[in-house]
């Protein structure tokens, strides 16, 4: 079986669009949520940790929920920022795949 220029083109762009979906099938938070290890059971009798003022000009009670948030969604938090490096990857190399296309593309004795 033979491949002219048309089906490598073809399959290259395939493949590109197979490399991108990978890499933003993989911004879910699942397996750090899977593979994180367990807590440590806390002693009840134990002295709590110092609570940590608010800085200057902010609420100490809405501090305190927004850290209790943060601390509760430590796990979900990272899938964002896959998911933006996910989006720089594409945008990087989105111009590359068009000029190669054009340039494989100029090649050809016939148009696309």
């Amino acid at each position: 079986m033979g491949l002219n220029r048309r089906e490598v083109l073809r399959w290259g762009a395939v493949g590109a669009a197979g490399a991108m979906l990978s890499s933003a099938a993989s911004s879910v938070g699942l397996p750090s949520i899977v593979y994180a290890p367990p807590p440590v059971p806390r002693d009840p009798l134990a002295p709590l940790a110092p609570v940590q003022p608010a800085p200057v000009g902010l609420n100490p009670v809405l501090f305190q929920k927004a850290k209790a948030a943060l601390d509760s969604h430590r796990y979900q938090a990272r899938a964002r920022d896959v998911m933006g490096y996910t989006f720089i990857v594409c945008l990087a190399l989105t111009p590359v795949v068009v000029i190669l296309v054009t340039l494989f593309g100029m090649t050809l004795h016939y148009p696309l």
